[in-house]
């Protein structure tokens, strides 16, 4: 199983999670966050915080690839 994804892939379960819980105010009380943040991560201004990532499962890390 490949265990690696990528920021776009964590703002597709946030929308989910926001359509599931009926509204963007709701879900980020569920997660102790900020409305506005949401939106704004929602919508590509700010990146998933390693503390939003932990609340939805996930340890935001940091890579290197080798370029040729």
């Amino acid at each position: 199983k490949n265990n690696i994804v990528f920021e776009n892939d964590v703002r597709a379960e946030l929308r989910a999670l926001v359509n599931s819980s009926g509204s963007v105010t709701k879900l980020a009380a569920s997660l102790d966050t900020g409305a506005q943040y949401v939106f704004d991560v929602l919508a590509g201004r700010r990146n998933v915080s390693p503390k939003l990532a932990r609340k939805l499962g996930y340890d935001r890390v940091y890579a290197y690839v080798i370029s040729q």
